[in-house]
């Protein structure tokens, strides 16, 4: 797997630990069985992963993530005092994990093949690692939508997205592709369920929140603030332009996105809605 583009900042964190399986993993939840033993592949600070485990509490639970320190922090949140039967390990899916073929009844990965340069390969070994009948829930962000379009803030999507592909990650308006991707990686396409989600950040504290977290990615000591500034992208239209101009983003270019982040918390009528694809693969 690639580095992980966005950075493991306090900003991406707060974004990363507001996720539960009740947020975030809905449509997976009727299917689940006390006795089921999970994998969460990309499980970050393990907020999802540990609402699997008092699901799933007869059974056993395991959160897997590249990040050393990530797996670190997760384990201290969720100590075994607290969650006995669940476990978090380092792993790098594409370079296998450390787990017997079948050893799953169920594995979920959310927010996570957006970020991975061959997200088919990753698909296949979790095939491999869930028993038949198993199966695998993906969760991924396809597309987003800023009310009101301010230039910056369709500005900041887009070099988001490229920083994202700077890895080689197949990045946002592809994750509609997550069936075609299992079909390729050995599931049946007539064993699948297509579904979506949309969440929405519209109250004035959503809004707040929401845009603070994006400002603070911007920061020019993070890796991700680092690389966004060297990214060369479509800037907003000028006035009296027709086609945009590709340039570096640069310090100007953040002075646009982060103008018009703050001007969007103050907007009473400000929204932002993210479309997930959701999709139930059975072995």
């Amino acid at each position: 797997m690639s580095s992980y583009t966005m950075a493991h900042t306090q900003s991406v964190l707060s974004s990363h630990k507001s996720r539960t399986i009740h947020n975030s993993a809905t449509f997976l939840i009727p299917h689940l069985r006390p006795t089921d033993h999970v994998l969460d592949i990309g499980c970050g600070p393990g907020t999802i992963t540990a609402g699997f485990a008092e699901e799933c509490n007869q059974g056993r639970v395991v959160g897997v993530d590249q990040a050393q320190s990530v797996i670190d922090d997760a384990s201290t949140a969720h100590p075994h005092s607290k969650y006995p039967i669940l476990d978090f390990q380092t792993g790098d899916v594409l370079a296998g994990l450390p787990f017997a073929d079948g050893s799953f009844d169920v594995i979920y990965t959310s927010q996570t093949l957006i970020h991975i340069p061959d997200p088919v390969k990753a698909i296949k070994e979790a095939y491999r690692l869930l028993k038949s009948g198993g199966i695998l829930a993906m969760r991924e962000a396809d597309s987003t939508a800023w009310y009101p379009r301010l230039p910056g803030l369709d500005f900041y999507a887009r070099a988001l997205d490229a920083m994202v592909r700077s890895s080689g990650a197949p990045g946002f308006h592809e994750c509609r592709a997550l069936h075609a991707w299992a079909r390729q990686a050995g599931f049946d396409r007539s064993k699948m369920k297509l579904g979506g989600s949309v969440q929405i950040y519209a109250s004035p504290e959503e809004r707040e929140w929401w845009a603070q977290g994006l400002l603070g990615r911007l920061d020019p000591d993070s890796q991700g603030g680092k690389t966004m500034r060297g990214l060369t992208v479509a800037w907003p239209l000028a006035e009296g332009e027709k086609t945009a101009e590709e340039k570096v983003v640069g310090e100007d270019g953040i002075e646009i996105m982060e103008r018009d982040l703050k001007r969007w918390i103050d907007e009473e009528d400000g929204s932002f809605a993210v479309y997930q694809v959701e999709v139930l693969c059975w072995k």
